[in-house]
């Protein structure tokens, strides 16, 4: 108003007065130093008793000068009372009252932040986080809070009054033990548990067994019970779906899928999905597919002594509409139960996997309740596919588990006759509800395959018959193509003599595959090779030597030979499969192709084998369920390494299955604190050039680096990319530079 006005003209008039001080070499409070006109000020300063602190703008000077007011509770100047607390209000937004918390609140968070970190590392176990704390609890306390509070002191003894110095030394000793409350494993644990930060996992007995305890030179034989671990889903779903911008984005890219009439590309598009949501979507409620994943996996020494004591059996559970970008992330799968390997087959699948079909039913009637943007949502759940590698699927579907002389197929009811010799897929085997409820009241398992009942049947909305499924990792990549390129190799190398295996082995090595060299597999030992009639190489590996093997030898090989053809075909069939978007025509080629295939093989090799067989299957699972790369083993099986890491780095093996869950489970505490993005972007480190000078001057934010990672594919030089497509087909460029300009990322590239 009029009266502040005057009263502030009247203070300003005052200041030639109150600034005589300045004629001193050292003031008592900071202020800013200016060199040059006012019209053209070269450099700015702060200057706080005898240190200087040099700025680009002025406004950045006034800004520091502010805020070193504000952090160390300096008076401010008589001149300006009132433009002090216009900023202060107005400006920064802070009350004078809120000086004295800002240090704990800082010293809270920076302990609770620091303990998930630690916890996040999975290569640290419980022992090595307490050690950390320790150790930094011991620093902060003896060290670094004293030295830093006898430097405030000494440095700032002439600009603070002593009520002010009483205050700091106060804050400094009450605030000594940032760590006090986080000092021991106990006091961690119930802090995160009052936070909802962590949950202990649920401890379930499946039987019990007798077993002698020694007390002395006394041994007595008691019962003990044997139970596994399960990790509630309905929590883990929630923490993960409630990740910053994810269900939005889920959701977003299912509406997207159910809009697209001329692509697959995943699961919600088939009409399996479409029969399992017709009641909710009567409803108008959000339902989300959820797939379920069991696997054995030897988290010790697969070779040693030990072998098979530590063999766990572990389920996952992820939700199949994940958006791409973040479904190809180990953290979109949640680890939902643990047990012992051999446990299952003593207990039997019904008490392993009780508690898995309860909470699964549970989430398909009532569903979770999520808070997205502080509104209330509820969202459930239907299991579309029960997933896993044949022998697993299989133990776990209640089916034969002997691949040679049985039934052993769980889409058709081919026997070991037909198997072998059956290059395409017969309707009239294909097993039915009818056909399976039969088989189910005689349990005739040689002449049906099947040994029990499929306890994931009592699921609402499954049945193990039309949620039927294939895995491309254990089928093709480890199978099919791991026996054709043997069978090539020993054609090519041994009888035909077209190339050596050395010429192989010294391409693979030398020639350089960019993104996909750490998929390279090893040098192929031509006595392992000879003698097991089989390639030593992962199924990662194993699709890389297929889809590269043209370019290693196909120099080598005339045209028209008819075992190059058999490749080609596969390497045609490796490439659909893979695919993660398919049209029509891609189904209905990749039908053709496998029965050229099949019977191609037959023709120079004799007998399919099994796995050939579970080939002729996947056109009808890709219309059903969607692209098979979508449901493979292989992203499933990369999650084992967390439970191998926890093992081999946990101090005792007594209670493994406890120790894994609880250190899984303490992993995922900083999942509140995610934020989901479309792009994720990693960029190498910058290079010394004039190159972007030269083709940016104008552009004052630039760099020229030496690779880029989006969404987890590198870019760098010597990377050859896709630059246009056109009728003809597409163009191709070779990276030169990469570089970044005001945020965008730019490739230099030759046209090859």
């Amino acid at each position: 108003n009029h009266e502040s006005f005057e009263q502030l003209i009247l203070t300003l008039q005052n200041q030639q007065h109150k600034l005589s001080e300045s004629d001193q070499i050292l003031l008592k409070q900071p202020h800013v130093v200016l060199c040059g006109p006012l019209d053209n000020v070269t450099c700015s300063h702060v200057k706080i008793d005898r240190f200087i602190f040099d700025f680009k703008t002025c406004v950045e000077a006034v800004d520091f000068l502010y805020k070193s007011f504000f952090v160390l509770s300096i008076d401010y100047p008589s001149t300006c009372p009132h433009v002090w607390s216009f900023l202060q209000k107005h400006i920064f937004e802070m009350d004078k009252e809120r000086r004295l918390i800002g240090i704990s609140k800082i010293n809270l968070l920076v302990s609770d932040l620091q303990n998930c970190q630690l916890y996040e590392n999975l290569r640290l176990n419980k022992t090595d986080v307490q050690f950390i704390i320790e150790t930094m609890q011991n620093f902060i306390k003896d060290c670094y809070n004293p030295f830093l509070l006898n430097k405030l002191q000494s440095n700032l003894h002439n600009a603070i009054n002593k009520e002010i110095s009483t205050e700091i030394t106060e804050t400094f000793e009450k605030y000594r033990d940032p760590f006090f409350k986080y000092s021991s494993e106990n006091k961690r644990m119930r802090i995160y548990k009052n936070m909802e930060l962590y949950t202990d996992p649920e401890e379930c007995q499946i039987g019990s067994i007798q077993a002698p305890i020694g007390c002395g030179s006394i041994n007595t034989i008691t019962d003990q019970t044997v139970s596994m671990i399960h990790i509630p889903l309905k929590k883990s779903l929630k923490k993960l779906l409630e990740i910053n911008g994810l269900f939005d984005a889920t959701l977003s890219y299912m509406n997207s899928l159910k809009n697209e009439k001329n692509v697959l590309m995943n699961f919600v598009q088939g009409p399996l999905w479409s029969k399992q949501i017709e009641n909710f979507e009567k409803k108008n409620e959000i339902v989300l597919p959820l797939f379920v994943h069991s696997d054995d996996v030897e988290t010790g020494n697969a070779l040693g002594s030990h072998a098979g004591i530590n063999k766990v059996g572990a389920v996952y559970v992820t939700v199949a509409c994940f958006p791409p970008s973040f479904s190809s992330k180990l953290d979109s799968l949640i680890l939902s139960d643990i047990f012992h390997a051999n446990d299952r087959k003593t207990y039997g699948n019904y008490l392993i996997f009780r508690k898995l079909i309860e909470e699964l039913n549970e989430l398909r009637i009532n569903g979770i309740e999520l808070t997205i943007d502080n509104k209330k949502i509820r969202v459930y759940f239907i299991t579309g596919l029960i997933l896993g590698d044949n022998l697993g699927a299989n133990a776990m579907c209640g089916f034969v588990e002997s691949f040679s002389k049985a039934h052993c197929c769980r889409i058709c009811c081919a026997g070991p006759d037909d198997i072998h010799f059956l290059a395409f897929e017969d309707d009239k085997m294909l097993r039915t509800v009818e056909k399976y409820e039969n088989d189910i009241k005689h349990l005739d398992y040689r002449n049906s395959g099947i040994k029990e009942l499929c306890v994931f049947n009592e699921l609402i909305d499954y049945h193990v018959i039309e949620n039927s499924t294939v895995d491309c990792m254990h089928d093709v990549f480890e199978g099919v193509c791991n026996y054709v390129i043997t069978e090539l190799l020993l054609r090519f190398v041994y009888e035909d003599k077209f190339f050596a295996l050395e010429l192989l082995n010294y391409r693979l090595r030398n020639m350089n595959f960019n993104f996909e060299s750490s998929n390279k597999p090893p040098e192929i030992n031509a006595d392992y090779l000879r003698k097991n009639n089989k390639i030593r190489a992962s199924a990662a590996e194993m699709l890389f030597l297929t889809r590269y093997f043209g370019v290693l030898v196909g120099d080598k090989i005339p045209r028209d030979n008819k075992y190059w053809s058999l490749y080609n075909k596969l390497h045609q069939i490796v490439s659909i499969i893979t695919s993660p978007v398919l049209t029509a025509s891609h189904i209905l080629q990749l039908g053709m192709l496998i029965k050229e295939h099949n019977n191609l093989y037959i023709e120079l090799f004799g007998n399919l084998k099994t796995k050939f067989h579970f080939l002729t299957h996947y056109v009808r699972m890709i219309e059903k369920n969607g692209p098979v790369i979508k449901y493979s083993s292989m992203r499933y099986e990369s999650k084992h390494r967390m439970l191998k890491t926890i093992v081999l780095n946990s101090s005792s093996n007594r209670n493994i299955l406890k120790s894994i869950a609880t250190r899984y489970e303490l992993s995922l505490m900083q999942s509140n604190r995610l934020k989901y993005e479309n792009v994720y972007i990693t960029y190498g480190k910058n290079l010394s050039s004039d190159i972007i000078n030269n083709y940016f001057p104008m552009h004052k934010t630039k760099v020229h680096i030496s690779n880029v990672v989006i969404n987890d594919v590198r870019y760098s030089e010597g990377t050859v990319i896709i630059v246009s497509m056109d009728e003809d087909g597409p163009e191709f460029g070779k990276i030169v530079n990469v570089f970044v300009v005001d945020d965008t990322i730019l490739f230099q590239y030759i046209t090859i």
